[in-house]
């Protein structure tokens, strides 16, 4: 029987991890107050924001593998032991600090969770995208899918339980180090015997990290804007939280996840000679899509919300159809930056995301007299549309010089 084409594989797997976050963000308001809702938010947001960062090194690893090998390159093995030890301990230092500065209550379960979760998932960007250069979809489906399903079952878990935000930080983190557990026999039949990288570690490193602060950046804007806005309004209250939140978890999830879950597959597509034109085509058609759902969101979405959650996760109009806004202009964002990370463009790569996060964080801080929801979805849609011009600017500049 014939292998599923790569981009039906992936889209699939992606169906099933999405739809499953999907459901455990749209179950924990459901069931918890706002209260709880809201350091859950932040906590979900603070954890795939180091999450979302560190996919640069899935992208890098990507490229690295997809490349032709080359004599003295690195090894799988060991990038995945020096980068698991180094984000451990960081991540671990990050956690005592910053999880009590973010208002979570979450003790030493939630510090012990993320460190483990996120060391865990440093091995699972490395594996993928090793994976990704030797053609292994099914494998990669397979563990985007168990990732996902396996949270939405500890969520469910924490909350039948009553276990609070420590058991519901080890139901977002634990699923990391689980899923390649889960398929141990399978990665190391695949992975057996690969070639080197095409580049030696140091060449590696170097590379990663640039991907890294830009990935940073997109997971900032993607994932990470509960914990930003804490963040940046520290004595904004839990019932004007929430409702932002949970617009960002739920409305802008349709558009977004495909778009990233594909993206070292674009990054793989667009290595061909003469495809990355084909990324602003792509980036266009997105950004329509993101406007015809932004009006759609304004003028239906705030009475489903109020139905089904009730009054106090409430949303105006204006905001929630900026917060759909903004996901088009992201969504472009990932497609043009994939178009760049192909070329070997990993420093325009970086100033369009950090053109898009400065954009954000520099309205976020203007004193604007708006709404706090308003006020957030002005800079989202901004900021990422600031992102969208410098990376067609530096696409386009990359092809006419072709």
């Amino acid at each position: 029987m014939a292998t599923p084409r790569p981009t039906v594989l992936l889209l699939a797997a992606t169906v099933v991890s999405g739809a499953s976050g999907y459901v455990a963000n749209a179950l924990v308001p459901a069931v918890a107050g706002v209260e709880e809702y809201a350091a859950f938010a932040v906590l979900w947001s603070a954890v795939f924001l180091v999450v979302g960062a560190l996919g640069g090194v899935q992208q890098e690893v990507t490229r690295a593998a997809t490349a032709p090998s080359a004599p003295g390159g690195a090894r799988t093995l060991p990038v995945a032991v020096a980068a698991t030890l180094v984000v451990g301990a960081l991540v671990a230092l990050l956690a005592l600090v910053g999880l009590p500065a973010l208002g979570v209550e979450a003790g030493a379960a939630g510090v012990v969770a993320a460190t483990v979760g996120v060391a865990g998932y440093v091995v699972v960007a490395i594996v993928c995208g090793r994976l990704y250069g030797v053609s292994a979809w099914v494998l990669v489906a397979a563990l985007i899918a168990i990732d996902g399903v396996l949270r939405l079952l500890g969520v469910a878990v924490a909350l039948a339980a009553g276990g609070g935000i420590p058991a519901l930080a080890w139901a977002i983190a634990a699923p990391f180090p689980l899923a390649p557990l889960l398929v141990l026999p399978l990665l190391v039949r695949a992975l057996r015997g690969a070639a080197p990288l095409d580049v030696p570690l140091r060449r590696l490193g170097w590379n990663a990290a640039r991907l890294v602060l830009a990935a940073a950046a997109t997971a900032l804007l993607l994932t990470g804007m509960p914990t930003v806005l804490r963040l940046g309004f520290p004595a904004a209250a839990a019932v004007d939280l929430a409702p932002v939140a949970l617009a960002l978890s739920l409305v802008r999830a349709p558009l977004l996840i495909p778009v990233l879950a594909l993206q070292s597959l674009l990054i793989v597509r667009f290595s061909a000679a003469g495809a990355r034109r084909s990324a602003l085509r792509l980036a266009a058609a997105i950004v329509g899509a993101g406007i015809v759902l932004a009006v759609l969101a304004a003028l239906v979405g705030p009475a489903v919300l109020d139905a089904v959650y009730g009054p106090p996760f409430g949303a105006d109009p204006l905001g929630l159809g900026l917060v759909v806004a903004s996901s088009g202009a992201l969504g472009a964002l990932i497609v043009l930056a994939a178009a760049l990370v192909a070329g070997g463009r990993h420093g325009a790569t970086l100033l369009a995301w950090g053109s898009a996060v400065a954009g954000t964080l520099v309205l976020l801080a203007l004193p604007l007299p708006l709404p706090f929801g308003i006020h957030a979805g002005v800079a989202m849609t901004v900021g990422a549309a600031a992102g969208v011009v410098a990376a067609s600017v530096a696409l386009v500049r990359q092809e006419t010089s072709r």
